[in-house]
């Protein structure tokens, strides 16, 4: 049991998969924060850093459209940054997994990493841009003024 798991450590930690692995765990430590700041446990001491993303309306064109392709006018960007992240992560791991060894582990690891890289983020962001659709129902405002959410009024 110990040597499969020795072996999956191993495997998303070297080469260019580690870039990956270094992604998806600065995921999990942010999500970690947000769940220890859900109950209000007091590690960081009073560090508060306020800031939120309330659309794409500042941004240039490009930047502006790419986030509205990946829907984060209408899901937070935690969210949609960490589908990303770990649908690269996945991608990733099946190609270090399948891929032949003289590519892994021999001199075209090098060049490999970088196209491997882009090549996992541009899948991710549209497979990103189709998951994270119906959660914008989800996420929706849905605030209304004075007494129009009152039944019978």
């Amino acid at each position: 049991m110990w040597q499969e798991f020795v072996a999956f450590l191993s495997e998303i930690t070297t080469g260019w998969m580690g870039v990956h692995t270094f992604f998806m765990a600065v995921v999990c430590f942010i999500w970690i924060t947000i769940i220890l700041g859900m109950f209000d446990i007091d590690f960081f001491g009073d560090i508060e850093i306020d800031g939120v993303a309330e659309g794409a309306d500042g941004l240039s064109g490009a930047l502006s459209a790419f986030m509205a392709f990946l829907n984060m006018d209408k899901v937070p960007i935690v969210v949609t940054i960490s589908a990303v992240i770990f649908k690269m992560w996945v991608i990733a791991f099946y190609i270090h997994h399948y891929l032949p060894d003289f590519i892994n582990n021999g001199f075209l690891d090098h060049f490999a990493g970088p196209a491997i890289f882009m090549g996992t983020f541009i899948i991710s962001c549209f497979l990103t841009a189709y998951t994270t659709r119906p959660l914008g129902k989800i996420f929706a405002d849905h605030t209304t003024n004075g007494q129009e959410h009152l039944v019978g009024m």
